[in-house]
C-alpha cells in the first residue's frame, strides 16, 4: 500500500479535462492505496469550490494545520492567542481586508476563539512581501506566505502546521513506510512535502520544487499511474 498527498489548486484541479482524468484513475488508485487531499484552502473554501466530490481518504486545509477524516477534525494546529494579540498591535483589522478561518469555517472575526489561518489582502505585492519578511523575523511561532495567484495576498499559520507534517502524522496512523509516501504540489507551500517524501511537481510549478522533486508531471493521473505500476 502506497500513500499520495496532492495539493488541490493548479495541481489536482488545473482544468476541467484534467480533473475528470483525475477522477478517473483515482478510482483505480484508491483499491489498494490511499489518497489525501492537502490545500492551502479552508475546510468550507475547498467544499464549497470543488468540482466534483474527491473520494480522498484524508482532507489536510489550512496548509497543513487541518486534518480531517470522515468530516470530523482529527489534529489541528492553531494560531496562540498571545500572537493574534500582537498581530492586532500591528494591522488595524477593522480597515484592512481580511479574513480569518478556524478548523472548519472559512469566514470567522479576527476575535474568534480558535483561528487557524488569517489572510489580509495588502495594497500591492511589494508591500505583502516587506510585511511577510516582517512576520518572519519578528515571530518565531507563525509562518508566513504570499500566495501564488493573488501576490498581494498574505496567509498566516502557526509554525506548528505544515502539510508535511501533517503527512507525516497520517503516514503514523495508517503505519505506511516513508519510502511508500508519494507527493505532488506546485507552489511553496509545497516544498517540505516534495523534499521529504518520493515528490514531485507539476510542470509549471515554481523552480525551486522542480529543483528538489524526482520529476515533473502535467497532471496528477500520470502520477498515479506510476505509483501504480511499481
Amino acid at each position: 500500500m502506497k500513500l499520495l498527498a496532492s495539493d488541490y489548486d493548479l495541481t489536482f484541479y488545473t482544468d476541467d479535462v484534467s480533473f475528470n482524468k483525475n477522477l478517473e484513475v483515482l478510482e483505480e488508485f484508491k483499491k489498494n492505496n490511499i489518497f489525501v487531499i492537502v490545500t492551502g484552502r479552508s475546510y468550507n473554501d475547498y467544499i464549497s469550490t470543488i468540482k466534483k466530490e474527491i473520494d480522498c481518504d484524508y482532507l489536510v486545509v489550512n496548509h497543513g494545520a487541518t486534518i480531517i477524516k470522515n468530516n470530523e477534525v482529527i489534529k489541528s494546529n492553531l494560531i496562540n492567542k498571545d500572537t493574534i494579540k500582537k498581530l492586532k498591535k500591528i494591522f488595524n483589522f477593522d480597515s484592512l481586508k481580511y479574513f480569518a478561518t478556524s478548523n472548519l469555517e472559512s469566514r470567522v472575526d479576527i476575535n474568534y476563539k480558535d483561528i487557524s489561518k488569517i489572510n489580509i489582502e495588502m495594497e500591492s505585492i511589494e508591500e505583502a512581501k516587506k510585511t511577510v519578511k516582517y512576520l518572519v523575523n519578528h515571530f518565531d511561532d507563525i509562518k508566513a506566505y504570499t500566495l501564488m495567484i493573488h501576490k498581494n495576498q498574505i496567509e498566516i499559520i502557526s509554525k506548528e502546521a505544515d502539510k508535511m507534517d501533517a503527512i507525516e502524522y497520517i503516514r503514523k496512523l495508517e503505519n505506511i513506510s516513508k519510502d511508500d509516501i508519494y507527493t505532488v504540489g506546485d507552489g511553496y507551500t509545497d516544498i517540505n512535502m516534495i523534499e521529504n517524501y518520493h515528490g514531485y511537481a507539476m510542470e509549471y510549478g515554481i523552480e525551486r520544487l522542480k529543483e528538489i522533486s524526482e520529476g515533473t508531471v502535467s497532471a496528477v493521473y500520470e502520477l498515479m499511474k506510476l505509483i501504480m505500476k511499481m
